[in-house]
């Protein structure tokens, strides 16, 4: 029989988690390390449809006009309907995947997403363009909530900043060079090659899910190691988790399935400290989104450049959105460390997946302290360079930063929302989809009448002032979030449909289930 650790907790929550600790790494999850690899990456790379999809197309605007003969006005409204669908749709797929399960999902936006890129690689109308691009992002836009629930499914919270760093590296493939893979596609063969290019991912990607993704909510499969009925299982079990639970209180200790709620993304947004954490994402986001929106007139007016390239000037962005959603991993690994020996001093918890952090908000957000204020200075740095009397090196150092930056931001927050709402995760990442997106679709019409009339320096520091503004819902996530964590785990206690309380396996020797308290 397991003997828990001699531990003086240093707080009632503490007391109440402390004797249910386990010394068992493998705990959380059934599935192996690279198993979890292989899951991650299949997913990922299908999770790259969607910033392929919307900037691949960008380039080709003028293209497709001529051919459909239309205006640029009107072509610009399937990137309105493309951001419309991109923000709403995720909500409903993320409600879906978090009762009927990841496999089902994901095999059904997939589906949508071949057959949308299907039917515009031959489509000649404009009603049908408009048509396949609202399809063509409720199939995309959905995979971003669908992938961060298998990552809350299959990576213990301890490591799960590392996985959304490397996560969320994949987006910054699709943000570098999807403008410069659109722009060559459409001129040495036609825009319709942008869509036969998706055509194949979206073959590739609907395969290897179809085939290879194993279920991991666990609602149905617990740690991985509950077998799912057969209409969950893939026809090729190669990366299905070992039938032996890492405990064996696992057998039992996966929470009941919730009921299906397509309100869900917007219940979440009731919390106070959950719309400050999503209306501080969003306006990033916007801020940031202004800024590659507008370089590319930018840099054509002033530097006189080609489309080529300014092309590969928008790589400066995305290469520091690689490298920042890497490092950003680490450090939130790191952070969580910290935090965890802050709370259990004296206390050895390295290699044990049971030890929770006390404030998750201050794990996840301390870094925010320096990546906001880096972020702002680089979008007025941006803002201030970008002129015929400066080298236009100064303005493409700025954007590198500003896009490391801003994947730090995303993924911090996207790590922190599943911690908040680990049975929701897809639920929770879909909403921070929903106010990105709409924030963003206002930002970006409203920042050309910005430059117009302000000046280029005075509308950026315009929006620098914005985010220094909003550095106050950091501080109020911070102060007040553990406050409203709390009310919701009472509410999930009294029976109310919030969702947020982890079942974890009694690891001192009963073999039942125990309710672990949201630490605050």
């Amino acid at each position: 029989m397991f003997e828990p650790p001699n531990i003086v907790p240093r707080s009632p929550i503490q007391a109440m988690v402390a004797p249910n600790l386990s010394s068992n790494p493998e705990l959380y999850s059934a599935f192996s390390f690279r198993q979890r690899v292989a899951i991650l990456g299949m997913v990922s790379f299908a999770r790259l449809l969607g910033p392929l999809s919307s900037l691949m197309y960008t380039p080709a605007l003028p293209a497709i006009a001529e051919s459909l003969n239309v205006s640029i006005s009107k072509i610009n409204l399937t990137i309105t309907t493309f951001l419309i669908f991109q923000g709403i749709t995720p909500s409903l797929w993320g409600s879906i995947a978090d009762v009927y399960g990841r496999r089902l999902t994901c095999v059904l936006t997939l589906l949508t997403t071949l057959g949308s890129a299907l039917g515009l690689s031959i489509n000649v109308t404009y009603t049908s363009m408009l048509v396949l691009r609202a399809l063509n992002a409720a199939g995309t836009a959905s995979m971003q909530a669908l992938t961060v629930g298998i990552v809350r499914d299959i990576v213990p919270p301890r490591q799960r900043g590392g996985y959304m760093g490397w996560f969320n590296a994949w987006i910054s493939v699709g943000v570098a060079f999807g403008p410069v893979l659109g722009g060559l596609l459409t001129q040495y063969t036609s825009w319709h090659g942008i869509f036969y290019f998706l055509l194949a991912w979206s073959a590739l990607s609907f395969l290897a899910i179809t085939l290879l993704l194993p279920e991991t909510l666990r609602s149905i499969v617990g740690d991985g190691s509950i077998a799912p009925p057969l209409y969950f299982r893939p026809p090729l079990p190669w990366l299905t988790a070992r039938s032996t639970p890492s405990d064996p209180s696992q057998a039992s200790a996966h929470p009941a399935r919730v009921r299906l709620n397509f309100l869900g993304p917007l219940l979440i947004m009731r919390w106070p400290d959950v719309l400050c954490s999503l209306f501080f994402v969003g306006v990033t986001y916007t801020i940031w989104s202004n800024q590659v929106i507008a370089t590319s007139t930018l840099y054509a007016s002033v530097y006189h450049l080609s489309e080529a390239n300014i092309g590969l000037a928008y790589l400066s962005s995305g290469v520091g959105s690689l490298i920042g959603s890497v490092v950003v991993g680490k450090i939130l690994d790191h952070d969580y460390e910290v935090q965890l020996r802050a709370d259990y001093p004296g206390i050895e918890t390295k290699g044990n997946e049971h030890y929770r952090v006390v404030s998750v908000e201050k794990a996840r957000l301390r870094s925010l302290w320096y990546h906001t204020p880096l972020f702002l200075a680089g979008i007025l740095i941006f803002g201030w360079t970008v002129s015929p009397h400066i080298h236009i090196a100064v303005s493409v150092i700025a954007m590198f930063a500003v896009g490391w930056l801003d994947s730090c931001i995303y993924a911090i927050y996207s790590t922190l929302m599943v911690d908040l709402f680990e049975n929701q995760a897809s639920t929770s990442s879909a909403s921070s989809n929903m106010i990105r997106c709409l924030l963003g679709a206002v930002g970006t019409a409203t920042i050309e009448p910005m430059i117009q009339a302000m000046g280029t320096g005075w509308a950026f520091t315009t929006l620098t002032g914005i985010g220094v503004l909003v550095m106050l819902l950091l501080w109020f996530q911070i102060r007040f979030g553990p406050m409203y964590r709390r009310r919701r785990e009472e509410k999930s206690r009294n029976g109310e449909n919030v969702s947020n309380v982890t079942l974890v396996p009694d690891s001192v020797g009963n073999g039942s289930a125990v309710e672990t308290q949201p630490q605050t």
